[in-house]
Formats: C-alpha cells, sequence, structure tokens
C-alpha cells in the first residue's frame, strides 16, 4: 500500500510538472502569436501608408497637369481675340500678333512637355499654326 501511495505522489508530481510545462509552453506561444501579429500589422499598416502617400503624389500631379491644361485653355481663349474666321480661314489682325500666338505656345508647350505638338487649324482642317516639342527644343 505504501508502494502505491509513493507512486500516486510521483504520478501526481509528474503529472502537475507536465501540466506546468504545458501551461508555460502555451503561454510562450501565445506571447510569440501576439508579438509576430503586431510586427506584421506594423508591416501592412507601414506599407499602406507608403501606398497611400504614392497614390496621393499621383492624384496631385494629375490634378497639376489638368490645372495647367486648363490655364492653356484659358489662354487660347484670350488668344481668340487676336484671330478672326473669315470665309473659312483663320486670319490674324497681323504678323505680330500671330508670332505672338505661337511663342504663347512655344513656352506652353516647354513648360507643360507632355504634348509633342499644339496645331491651330482652320474650319477646313488646314494647320494655320503649328508647335513641334523636339526633344524639349520647341519650334
Amino acid at each position: 500500500m505504501r508502494k502505491s501511495k509513493l507512486l500516486y505522489k510521483h504520478l501526481k508530481s509528474g503529472f502537475l510538472s507536465l501540466l506546468i510545462g504545458l501551461l508555460a509552453t502555451i503561454l510562450v506561444l501565445v506571447f510569440l502569436f501576439v508579438s509576430q501579429r503586431a510586427t506584421i500589422n506594423d508591416k501592412v499598416l507601414l506599407e499602406i501608408k507608403s501606398d497611400l502617400k504614392t497614390y496621393s503624389n499621383e492624384i496631385d500631379n494629375k490634378i497639376t497637369g489638368v490645372a495647367k491644361d486648363l490655364l492653356l485653355l484659358e489662354d487660347l481663349f484670350i488668344l481668340q481675340s487676336q484671330i478672326d474666321v473669315s470665309g473659312g480661314e483663320i486670319v490674324f489682325s497681323s504678323v505680330e500678333e500671330k508670332d505672338s500666338i505661337e511663342n504663347s505656345m512655344i513656352k506652353w508647350i516647354s513648360n507643360r512637355s507632355v504634348y509633342d505638338q499644339i496645331r491651330i487649324l482652320d474650319l477646313n482642317g488646314n494647320e494655320v499654326i503649328r508647335v513641334n516639342l523636339n526633344n524639349g527644343n520647341p519650334f
């Protein structure tokens, strides 16, 4: 009987040790999981912030491009006072006025190097003024 009590004590002690070891292992695994999860969340948040900044910059650039194009349209409407249409053809009030329009278009295409060329066509589709970007040297 004494042996069975001793055996029972050893089994109880071993079981208790095993249970404590198992709990300690579970706690370590939970801690590792939580810390890894936090690290992954931090990485994902950094990637999201980086992507948002990139997309924000792209949107800003596109809006800037649209604003520049709108300024060109405004300039062209202002220049229309120097252009008359007669019999389907475009007529300039003077050679100086035509040169002024060409110079404005050269300045614009230099600043907005998205377009390869800008043209003014008459009502028949004939080219009246043409400005080429020419690899950054507009003419």
